[in-house]
This record gives C-alpha cells, structure tokens and sequence, in this order.
C-alpha cells in the first residue's frame, strides 16, 4: 500500500496511506451519473519518526471534488487526491481510448469522460461559491443574462416589476441595450434558440397594432370618426327647424327701417368687399315683389319696400351668419357682424320664444366647430393653440350658450377631436411605433399640456406609458428581426457562444492559444457534437431567460453545479464545515447513506 508525507494546515507532517473504500466511492459517483471506480480512503496522523502506521480505515470514504480532503464515516478528515485531477486524466486518454477501439465514445465510461473534460474545459466543474440566480422554475439564471442585467443597471429583485411595468407582452429582453444585443445575437446565431427568438418577437411584433390600439382605447376612451360626429351636430341642428317655424307663427310685424337707413348710409361710404356685400344684406330687407299684384297706383312711391315679416328677418339673419362663416376680410366680418346684431335685436322683440332656439342652435354650432378645434391641439403650425389658449378655450366652454340650462358640451367635443386624430395617427404610423411616439408627444412639453387639459393628467400619464412600453418592444424586435452585424451584437455572440465555438479549426485554435476552443473541437470529433449540444443547450437556456417574465430570485446557495446537476461546491461546502474544530460531543458517525442524503437534501438539484 503506498505511503507518502505531506504538510497539512497545521503545519505538521503526515503520513498518509491508501485503502480501498469502494462502497462509500460508489454512493457519491452514482448520484454524479458516474459509475463507481477505485479510489484511496485515506487516513493520516501526525508522522514522528517511530510512530507505527494507524490502523486499518473505515470503509466509508467522500472524496472532495476539488479540495484535497475525504471525510470519513467515523467523523474524521483525510487528505487525499482531488476528483478532479482524476477526472481530466481520464478524459485526456479518452481520445487514444477511442483510437484503439478500447472505449466506445458513447458509452457509460466514454460519456463520463467526455463529460468530465466539458466540464473542466467549460469552467462548468469548478465550484462558485457566492450567490446565484434562479428563475421561477428554480433553474439558473445564464451569466449572460445576469451580466447583461448588471450591464444595464437593473438589480436582479427589480426585474420582474420593470417587466410588468411594460404589460402582458414585455419580457426581460426590453430591459436595457445590453439585454437587446444579447436577444439580436441568438436571434443571428444558427440553432434552436435562434427559432426561438424570432418566433415569438415575430407573434409579438404582429400584435402590437391590436394591442396599441386596444390599450388606447381603455386608457382615453373609443376613438370616434369626426365626419360622423359633425353629421349627428348637424341633424341635431336641423331639427331646430320645426321650432323655428313654430316660434314664428303669430308674430307681428317687424320695423327694420333704422337698420336699413344706417345700411344705406354705410354703402355710400364703403368700397370694396364690406360694399359689395353689405349691399347684398340690403337688398335682403326689402319685400319681394308680387308678379301678380295689380299695377301700383298713379301717385303713389315707387321703388322697394321693406318687408315687415319676421320670417323674412330670421331667413336674412341665417344668411348673414353664412356669409360670416369662413369670412378672412376683418373689415367684411366688422360691418355684417354690426348688421347682425341689430337685426338679431329686432327679431328677439318681435319673437320672444326666439332666443331660447338660439341658443340651442349655438351650442350646437359651437360643439360643431370643437370637433374640427381638438384635431388641431397636436399639430406643430400657427393654427394650433398653444397650451395657455386651449386651456381658456377649455374653461369658456364650461359656459352654456344663451337660455340653455346645464353645462356646455364643447369641450367633451374637443377631446372627441384630438382622440379621432390621435386614433388618424397611430392608424398611419402603427408600423412604427418608434415614430408614433415621437409624433404624439412632439418635441416639447406642449402636446403633454394640452392632451392633460383635454383627458386629464393621470389618463395622459398612462397614454405616455403606453407609447414607451411599445417602443421599448418595437426597440428589441427591430434589433433582434433585422439580422444586426454591429459590433455590440457580435461582442453579445461571442459571450453567449462562449468557448468552442464553430470556425476556426482545433489546430488553428491552438496556434491562437484558445486551448479551449481546441479541446472542444476535438471534443466535437471524437464524441459527435457533444459540445455543440451542450452550447446549443445553454442558448435556449438564454433565450428562455430573456423571453420570460424576469420572476428571478438571487440566493446564497453555491452557484456552481457539476456536469450531473449534483453541487460540487455544496459538496466542499460540507466537507469543509466538518473539517472545523468540534464544538460539541461527538455524534454517532454517519452511515453511507445518511451522509448522502444530508448533502442531495441541502444541496442537490
């Protein structure tokens, strides 16, 4: 049996020998996948000179994954060989193994070393200690994910409440630049994961214009067609017809003739279009003549009468306000408004049930005109009010017109005119959500004013909201869905692909000192791919992280798991805490079995 000395952590001398333990060594390979192998149970004391060997070892023996210690079944610890150093010899021999037809690659004992050696060349069988992440699942968060998530300043507690800020359809991915490129670089590399990517930013992509439009909608409110809503104004408004026609029953006659003097003095005076069309309003007040009336008699005034119907001023008054309608000369809109309010004066007199009608007529109009005002409040020229303005317009149509009981109903008809031009734009920019955004909330604080003064703050509040969540998502399918080269998407590639990635030759990859790229591609040749598997494993495992929901939770277990899912460092973990000075009585040592359970119970996936 060989003996050998060597200094422990007290700085003493050991001898140590070996024995054989196969029973315990073939409980810890087993819960590796492993198949049990030979290993030396070792037991030490101090080494004076005469001191004879210590007796024969128990049985039970835990070699330490990558600590030179073994634990014994009677409580003791041992120095011994790591596993790990086992490990890499077997898997170093494996290629001339398979050369000489002693191993079959895909066997039990060919698999354990290729295993073995992916491991160690991947960094996936060393232990890390310190915190890890874990998804909703319990499965580890990719280092990908994490660093990027870092990258962009989101802490890991945070991340499923900024996913949900940007609604049902937001994923991890949306976070931050950093998370984007890692998404663009599966979605150009060859693989599952390139499939999965792009499918499901695809499906979201092809949803945004129903679900953009459906989240508008709750937030202000059906978007109405103002060609519909000025039609149902005007109906409205025609029906005030009948009423006219009643209040006008009965009524007496009307004197117009101060007003029509005062117009004949004004059309001698005036030139222009104020002449030409005061001169039209004149005419209008005059009775129209009988074609079948006798012929006057001799003596008496010629010439043409005023007519004293009050059906025939309101018929004048009407065509007045058609006249002023779309009027751009201030001298025409300053004499014929003059005329107007007599004549208006005049008929109140004559028809006093009038005026109620009128006012009803003007609320209407002016509800008619709201609607083509509040499709302006987001436009960028002269004509659109600025936000001081529409708020005054807002707060005097508070006020009824005339007699009318109850509050006005234009500014409901302004907020009907900006929701059907918001609904115009988003139905021409839809496509590009980036540039909806843009043009919604223009280059200032303006548009934010005048939609708050229309909808309300907390509605516009949650407009913005929306329109960022859309762009934030329009933001990672462009750069995922354009098959981007940059230079930050390649940097993302290079990080998810990690070692052995396909391209350059094992020979090659030697020459350039990436000795682990070159023992994964002779890896690749002796075991069929089983690295590019493992790799295109852990890019699914990436794109399920940036595609979820973000449920991630960090914890304080060893990070590092082995190739079987059975935690090396929990296993270190354990052996070290028993290799500490006892604090209490010894217990009753732990058979085989206890001691596995205890370390797969804390520790095991």
């Amino acid at each position: 049996m060989p003996t050998f000395e060597i200094t422990g952590p007290d700085g003493k001398r050991y001898r140590v020998t070996g024995a054989n333990a196969e029973g315990a060594l073939a409980a810890l390979r087993s819960s590796q996948g492993a198949q049990p192998t030979p290993a030396a149970d070792v037991s030490a004391e101090p080494a004076p000179e005469a001191a004879p060997a210590k007796a024969a070892a128990p049985t039970a023996v835990y070699e330490g994954a990558l600590l030179p210690l073994t634990k014994m079944s009677d409580g003791t610890r041992q120095w011994s060989v790591p596993t790990i150093i086992s490990d890499t010899f077997d898997a170093l021999r494996l290629p001339e193994k398979v050369a000489r037809g002693e191993v079959d690659p895909m066997s039990d004992e060919g698999m354990r070393d290729v295993l073995g050696l992916a491991g160690i060349v991947t960094g996936s069988a060393f232990p890390r200690a310190g915190s890890t992440v874990l998804d909703g699942a319990g499965r580890a968060v990719p280092k990908a994910v994490r660093s990027a998530l870092k990258a962009d300043g989101v802490p890991i507690g945070e991340v499923a409440s900024r996913v949900q800020e940007l609604g049902p359809a937001g994923t991890v991915a949306d976070l931050g630049p950093n998370l984007r490129n890692k998404t663009a670089a599966l979605a150009t590399t060859p693989g599952r994961a390139q499939d999965t990517v792009v499918d499901a930013l695809r499906a979201r992509q092809k949803e945004a214009p129903a679900r953009l439009t459906g989240a508008l909608d709750e937030t202000l409110g059906p978007a109405p067609v103002p060609s519909y809503v000025e039609r149902e104004v005007k109906g409205n408004m025609r029906t005030l017809g009948p009423e006219y026609d009643k209040a006008l029953e009965g009524a007496g006659p009307v004197d117009t003739k101060p007003v029509a003097d005062a117009m004949d003095a004004d059309i001698g005076r005036l030139r222009g279009d104020a002449q030409t069309k005061l001169k039209s309003v004149r005419s209008m007040l005059d009775e129209v003549p009988d074609p079948d009336a006798p012929p006057p008699v001799a003596g008496a005034p010629t010439g043409p009468v005023l007519d004293r119907n009050a059906a025939t001023l309101h018929q004048t008054r009407q065509a007045i306000d058609g006249m002023l309608d779309g009027e751009q000369d201030g001298n025409v809109r300053r004499v014929l408004g003059a005329v107007r309010t007599q004549l208006d004066e005049i008929l109140g007199e004559a028809v006093p049930d009038i005026k109620r009608i009128d006012s009803q007529y003007s609320e209407l109009g002016r509800q008619r005109d709201a609607i083509e005002r509040g499709q302006t409040v987001l436009d960028n020229g002269r004509t659109a009010p600025r936000p001081a303005e529409l708020r005054d317009e807002v707060a005097a149509s508070a006020n009824p017109s005339g007699s009318v009981v109850g509050p006005s109903g234009v500014a409901f008809r302004l907020s009907q005119g900006a929701r059907a031009e918001i609904d115009r734009l988003v139905g021409t920019k839809l496509n590009d959500r980036a540039a909806l955004n843009s043009v919604l909330k223009g280059e200032s604080d303006w548009n934010y004013d005048r939609l708050s003064t229309l909808f309300g703050r907390d509605k516009v509040d949650q407009l913005y909201k929306i329109l960022d969540n859309e762009r934030a998502m329009a933001e990672t399918e462009n750069m995922a869905l354009a098959n981007s080269k940059t230079a930050a998407v390649q940097a993302a590639q290079k990080e998810i692909n990690g070692p052995g990635t396909k391209g350059a030759g094992a020979l090659r990859s030697v020459g350039n000192l990436n000795f682990g790229d070159a023992a994964a591609n002779v890896l690749d040749k002796v075991t069929g791919g089983i690295s590019t598997a493992r790799r295109n494993a852990a890019h699914e495992d990436i794109a399920q992280a940036l595609l979820g929901r973000g449920e991630f939770t960090e914890t304080s277990a060893p990070a590092g798991l082995s190739k079987t899912g059975f935690s090396l460092g929990a296993l270190i973990d354990t052996i070290m805490q028993s290799a500490q000075p006892e604090q209490k009585p010894k217990k009753a040592p732990m058979t085989d079995q206890e001691f596995m359970d205890a370390v797969m119970r804390d520790y095991g996936t």
